[in-house]
Order: structure tokens, then sequence, then C-alpha cells
């Protein structure tokens, strides 16, 4: 999670962990786990937090929440996929990277269906480059049901170099590859900076 909030901060995101007795100023409030004993620390300074407060058992699911708060979901949910031999993934909700991970290409469908299960959205597209590996990724959909369109991978590398904030954070070629691949599937566009800054 220390990549993610890391990510979320260069995109203008504040992710912030306030002294048991500090003052919360926030326009949200991700909610310790229920019976935990920093939710026991917190409970005080939650009772006196005016504003809302998001609660959920998966840490994943409740940051998706906060990020598309005050919605109770991402209007769309992008997911892009590097494939070669690992795959490179990241999702997209609403213009905003908010998660990226690399697993084996023969698992990206379980991945990727997780990820649709825990983030919500009203409606998700999932690309996936046309390089190396695209067979085996391509099954891996196939098995787990997840509808996908292939897109054009050449050059997605390359396309991110503008775009410093996340790849000051991002250095993983492959996931940098899969944000471009969700950017042009999704968008017909070459460069992410038109869109994550």
């Amino acid at each position: 999670m220390k990549k993610i909030k890391r990510l979320l901060e260069v995109q203008g995101v504040s992710v912030n962990l306030p002294g048991i007795y500090e003052y919360i100023d926030a326009d949200v409030v991700v909610a310790p786990l229920e019976g935990s004993p920093e939710e026991s620390a917190y409970a005080d300074t939650l009772r006196k937090y005016p504003g809302p407060i998001i609660s959920d058992s998966d840490s994943i699911r409740a940051l998706a929440l906060a990020l598309a708060y005050p919605d109770d979901r991402f209007n769309r949910l992008v997911l892009g996929v590097d494939p070669g031999r690992r795959c490179g993934f990241s999702c997209i909700g609403d213009d905003m990277v908010v998660y990226v991970g690399k697993v084996d290409c023969r698992g990206i469908g379980f991945a990727v269906k997780s990820l649709l299960e825990r983030i919500p959205a009203d409606r998700h597209e999932v690309y996936v480059g046309d390089g190396s590996g695209l067979e085996t990724a391509a099954a891996s959909f196939d098995a787990n049901s997840i509808p996908y369109r292939v897109t054009d991978e050449r050059g997605t590398s390359k396309t991110l170099m503008a775009t410093k904030r996340i790849l000051d954070v991002v250095k993983d070629r492959d996931i940098i590859a899969s944000i471009a691949i969700a950017l042009r599937g999704a968008y017909g566009v070459r460069y992410i900076n038109k869109y994550i800054y």
C-alpha cells in the first residue's frame, strides 16, 4: 500500500495518518478495521470527526470508496494489462490511477476479476496489449469470464516519459506500459499527461 499511497499523492490525493488524539482535517476518512486495536485507539478521534467515514473490511475497496466519494462508485474503471512473461496491470478510476501491480500472466484473469469485484464502478473496461504473452493472458481472461479488448502496445513503454510525476513513483516498465495501454484503449490517446498529472 505504500506504493499506492505515493502514486495517489503525485496525482494530488493526500493520504495521512493522524495521531490518535489529533483533529482530523480531511474530505473523507477511511476507518480502521472493525474490532482492530486501531479502531479502539481512534474511537474518540473518529467520533469527533464531522465528515464522512468509509469503513470496509477490504482495504482496496475502502480506498476505492474514499477516492470515489461522494459517489459510492467510480463512473468508469479502466484496466490496462501489458502481457509478457509477467503481466503489469493498472486500474484507472475516473481518470485517476488507483491501483497497479504485476502478476504471472497465467493468473492475470483472477487478479483482474478480484479487482473488478473489489473496486465498485458503473462500468469497466479491460484492455490488453497485443505483445508477447497475449495468448497466456487471453487464456487466463477467458478462464475467468473476463471480457477484454486487444490494443496496439507499440511504444507504450515510452509514451509516459513526459509524465515525470507518475514515473517518480512507478519504475516498472510493464506497469508504465499498462497505464499507457489503458489510456490508449479507453481514450485513444498516446500520452498520459492529458489525463493523469
